[in-house]
């Protein structure tokens, strides 16, 4: 009798099947990966799609699932929670589209037309919001001066030639396409998803080798980072070298092309910078350290907080506990430059209403910090809405409050199959299962089932 039910109950297991297909071309995927997994990534069971792009996962018990699928020359995908309630649940509808990925190929060559080979090729992005300039991906050209991007995501980009000795004893000044020294002059490059953009042709000027030679003055170790004179967020994203000062403190940066660089000098809570021009010829600069700043913070709630500049330094600060009108807290180690303040409420129903320096809303925006004195940095946090419901997943697309950006609330069910999105703004927003214009306001409660 217990061999018969187990027979049964094998017999009686659930499935998920469904096809791959891309979105462009409306052909199937073949030979993608399948995972059926739980919601924290466990993978279940595993499968390949045929010619048709179709697979089938046979052998699941009751559970909630998500599929995820891949494949080289494609975009991952996942699907939405998948609930199966009933030992003989057949789910045949799990289609997933995957898309590929976003090509930019071009050649870089010399004022005199000839292609270069051996040239460090960079597609750069901006965040907009935060100024942050991200690397996203690199590559050298080949023997025809050609190089090519095919792994990207649709976005706009700007490309880049790092500073490159090629042939050897010859360098090359970098360059932002088509052919400017800094971001301003560049031209972006916008590409969409299977999209290809072709001849992003840049031309690069040959430079004199020079060199920047001096000495720090300060306790050891030293780090120097060094990086051509643009905007704060170019210069972290692009060094050009990243060397240690010797015990006696001298440093040497060779091989450069000419131009005027930054040169950053950072020790423990020291630091220290120079603007030197190159012209073909050794450059001198001693470096003498100071002591970094620290910046006080003042919230009405429990918060944690970052100060960014550009990709390369961080600090961070959390503060809570009893109850009170006025948490205070501090950021160590800051440096004058362009800082990015990201702040998280500490508790989900709240929302970021602002955070101000000195007079100036500085929230998600770029922001200089000079010379000290350095006024508090005040960060008022308020309570939001929140939406609800029966569904597997929601998206909520702000349409009214110019603070999110248009940012996108996203979130997906929990076990008991409802979802729920918290500390929301209030102000208007698109549900995306419906498309219905929703009003939220602050500590209401908006219920909307959404699903599939």
């Amino acid at each position: 009798m217990q061999t018969l039910t187990w027979i049964l109950l094998c017999w009686l297991v659930s499935s998920i099947e469904g096809r791959l297909w891309n979105p462009i071309s409306g052909s199937p995927v073949r030979k993608a990966d399948v995972v059926v997994g739980t919601l924290s990534g466990e993978p279940v069971k595993r499968a390949i799609t045929d010619v048709n792009g179709h697979y089938l996962v046979e052998g699941l018990p009751p559970g909630r699932y998500r599929v995820a699928a891949g494949r080289a020359g494609f975009i991952p995908t996942l699907s939405p929670t998948i609930v199966i309630s009933k030992a003989d649940e057949r789910r045949q509808d799990v289609n997933l589209a995957m898309d590929t990925p976003a090509v930019i190929t071009g050649h870089v060559f010399d004022k005199e037309g000839e292609p270069l080979e051996g040239i460090a090729v960079a597609a750069l992005s901006r965040n907009e919001a935060s100024g942050a300039v991200n690397v996203l991906a690199t590559t050298r050209t080949n023997d025809m001066g050609e190089y090519r991007f095919a792994d990207l995501m649709a976005g706009v980009y700007v490309i880049h030639t790092a500073r490159t000795a090629a042939p050897v004893g010859e360098v090359f000044s970098p360059a932002f396409y088509p052919e400017a020294g800094e971001w301003g002059g560049a031209s972006p490059v916008r590409v969409g998803l299977g999209g290809e953009a072709h001849e992003i042709n840049i031309r690069v000027s040959k430079g004199e080798l020079g060199s920047i030679a001096g000495a720090v003055s300060g306790p050891g170790p030293v780090k120097l980072t060094l990086a051509r004179k643009s905007t704060d967020a170019v210069m972290l994203a692009l060094m050009e070298a990243d060397i240690t000062a010797a015990p006696d403190g001298r440093f040497l940066f060779p091989g450069l092309a000419s131009g005027t660089y930054v040169v950053m000098a950072e020790a423990k809570h020291l630091w220290g910078s120079a603007e030197v021009t190159v012209n073909g010829t050794e450059a001198h600069s001693d470096i003498a350290l100071r002591p970094t700043g620290i910046i006080l913070a003042e919230s009405n709630a429990p918060v944690h907080a970052f100060l960014v500049r550009g990709n390369r330094y961080r600090s961070e600060a959390s503060v809570g506990g009893a109850v009170t009108f006025r948490f205070t807290f501090s950021f160590e180690d800051i440096t004058p430059g362009t800082w990015v303040a990201e702040v998280e409420p500490a508790t989900p129903d709240q929302f970021v209403e602002s955070v101000k320096w000195g007079q100036q809303e500085v929230f998600g925006r770029p922001f200089e910090i000079g010379d000290q004195p350095w006024p508090v940095l005040r960060i008022k946090i308020s309570r939001g809405g929140t939406l609800e419901g029966k569904g597997n997943s929601v998206s909520l697309i702000s349409e009214s409050v110019p603070e999110s950006g248009g940012k996108i609330l996203e979130a997906i069910a929990g076990n008991d199959g409802r979802y729920r999105v918290r500390g929301i703004r209030p102000g208007k927003y698109r549900l995306s299962c419906s498309g219905e214009l929703l009003e939220i306001g602050a500590g209401a409660l908006v219920k909307r089932d959404c699903k599939p």
